[in-house]
């Protein structure tokens, strides 16, 4: 795979990952979806592998700079919090694994912030019924 840059703006699309605000689902659905369209996904789905540096050194080179691309992408749409948790990885794939895991740990600290933001909802007569409901059943 050739090198494709990672244009930044379109990043700056992502909400940022907060685990304080419990958006992982969301964060990684929008994120998992700009990098397949950007033609990213085999890495954070483990699909690509590193081509051996000896056989084929330029095939290398290009995983080596895709794959730290994809890291950049995610911290740069993730808290000082993420970043620190994520700047011990060098495989894209790895990262995003080892954030599902720290993310979709519920505890009881998740749940009160479900809570919270289940009883944040109103609904309003400018908004269709439905799109309320559906928030909230996102949440339940």
């Amino acid at each position: 795979m050739g090198r494709r840059d990672v244009p930044y703006t379109d990043l700056e699309k992502i909400e940022v990952l907060d685990h304080s605000q419990n958006n992982w689902n969301v964060w990684s659905d929008h994120m998992q979806n700009y990098l397949l369209l950007k033609h990213r996904g085999g890495y954070i789905l483990g699909l690509v592998t590193c081509p051996d540096l000896l056989v084929n050194p330029i095939s290398a080179g290009h995983w080596d700079f895709n794959n730290l691309c994809i890291i950049a992408a995610l911290c740069t749409c993730s808290t000082a919090e993420e970043n620190e948790f994520l700047c011990g990885h060098t495989n894209a794939y790895l990262a995003l694994s080892a954030l599902k895991s720290c993310h979709e740990q519920v505890g009881p600290i998740t749940q009160i912030l479900l809570i919270q933001q289940a009883l944040a909802v109103h609904y309003h007569h400018s908004e269709h019924l439905s799109t309320t409901s559906t928030q909230l059943g996102d949440l339940i």
